[in-house]
């Protein structure tokens, strides 16, 4: 799940089903807050969705509102927030090192499932 925005004024929420490759709930909405969210993951279970883990941007909050659910910082986000802070090309060896590792996120695999 997550929000794009067009200009400063809106953005799109979408709430995609990765194994059916098709999105759930799609609204425009002036701005993201956790309560949207959960307002529409409790509309997605009304309606008998099982929700078996969540992918999010990270935002604010937003990873601690579903105790019930998995719930992961999505791979993009993570690495942007790693350059965010150690730029493209880092000087220091540790910084050069953790890079590398940010870097590396998309082909770890955990064991889970």
């Amino acid at each position: 799940m997550d929000t794009t925005y067009f200009g400063r004024q809106w953005g799109i929420m979408v709430l995609y089903d990765a194994r059916s490759k098709r999105a759930l709930t799609v609204m425009a909405i002036k701005r993201e807050t956790n309560a949207i969210y959960t307002q529409e993951v409790a509309a997605l279970r009304e309606k008998g969705v099982v929700i078996q883990s969540i992918i999010c941007d990270g935002k604010s909050g937003l990873l601690g509102v579903f105790p019930d659910v998995p719930i992961q910082m999505c791979q993009f986000h993570q690495i942007k927030i790693i350059v965010r802070h150690l730029t493209r090309k880092p000087k220091s060896p540790a910084a050069q090192a953790l890079r590398a590792l940010s870097l590396t996120l998309t082909e770890t695999y955990s064991g889970g499932v």
